[in-house]
């Protein structure tokens, strides 16, 4: 069936952030605007040292092209990513997409402290592998009323996608 371009009503979790770096207790915060990303690769480079590639999460921010779309990563290292445009094919077959405005937050993710303390203790985050099927994760820790955040997926597939969250509960969500 075709996208007629209505749709009913969702909820979605939200972040503001400082552009630029933070290091809250030796996590390493990065979020940055980029501007002119389309449907080809374009190359990202951290100006935060990170030991491991960071948890990224990315989303256009501008309206540009009439056709829905989602930010795809195509790789991510300690250096820097790479990511593109990829519209959704249900209203029409082509992909190519006008150049998009990005917003992305990367996170460092270092060894868990002795004691949780500051940021924490409010917050749990990681990375996990997804199909066409609902996936339960499990915190392992209990909050009240917990915002989850999600990133737009990785590019391993050419079909276009969008992540969808449900089930949110004290101690998790699919």
């Amino acid at each position: 069936r075709t996208n007629r371009g209505s749709h009913g009503n969702e909820t979605i979790g939200w972040m503001s952030i400082r552009q630029g770096e933070a290091n809250d207790d030796g996590t390493i915060f990065e979020s940055k605007l980029i501007g002119r990303v389309r449907h080809t690769n374009r190359q990202v480079s951290y100006q935060a040292q990170f030991e491991n590639p960071p948890l990224l999460f990315t989303k256009i921010i501008s309206y540009h092209g009439r056709d829905s779309a989602n930010t795809r990563i195509v790789n991510n290292t300690t250096n820097g990513f790479v990511a593109k445009i990829m519209e959704d094919t249900s209203r029409d077959r082509e992909i190519r997409h006008t150049y998009e405005n990005i917003s992305y937050l990367a996170i460092g993710v270092p060894p868990p402290p002795p004691e949780p303390k500051n940021l924490a203790d409010i917050t749990e985050f990681g990375s996990t592998q997804l199909s066409n099927n609902w996936k339960t994760i499990q915190l392992s820790k209990l909050f009240t009323s917990p915002v989850v955040i999600l990133s737009d997926p990785t590019l391993n597939n050419s079909d276009s996608v969008a992540v969808r969250v449900r089930n949110i509960t004290s101690n998790s969500f699919e």
